[in-house]
């Protein structure tokens, strides 16, 4: 498979088309390679230079259709990890504690963050996703 940019009924010229696109692939590409999970999304929670741009967390809820939460803080992988760790070890020296309060005042979403899926596109993404995969699955098998 050669690396490059495909498109489909996608204008070449066509630079907001094209951005919007991108995001729009990751998160379809995201949906449906998670399908196998069983499980859909209640709540997708966000960090990082992208988590400011509104645009971005609003086709993130519409395409997973559930809301999106922004958080402040950067280096949140390392966080995530320092987190982890805290509570692996402090289960395993015998201290019963759960993770909500482990993580209780480090991870909490920005208040009024919250961008709400809209439900007028469920449709519309429903069938653009199964079209993004047939356009996936094409490039895939050549």
């Amino acid at each position: 498979l050669d690396p490059g940019v495909r498109r489909f009924n996608l204008a070449e010229d066509d630079l907001t088309g094209n951005c919007r696109a991108v995001v729009e692939a990751q998160m379809m590409s995201m949906r449906i390679h998670s399908a196998w999970m069983k499980v859909s999304p209640v709540a997708i929670y966000v960090t990082g230079g992208g988590s400011v741009n509104t645009e971005i967390l609003q086709i993130i809820a519409d395409v997973h259709e559930c809301p999106v939460h922004r958080f402040e803080v950067t280096n949140s992988a390392a966080l995530g990890a320092a987190i982890r760790a805290a509570h692996g070890y402090l289960l395993d020296k015998g201290t019963d504690v759960t993770w909500a309060s482990v993580i209780q005042g480090l991870a909490e979403p920005v208040a009024g963050s919250v961008v709400e899926p809209d439900g007028s596109t469920f449709e519309v993404y429903g069938a653009l996703v199964e079209k993004y995969k047939a356009c996936e699955e094409k490039i895939v098998k050549g």
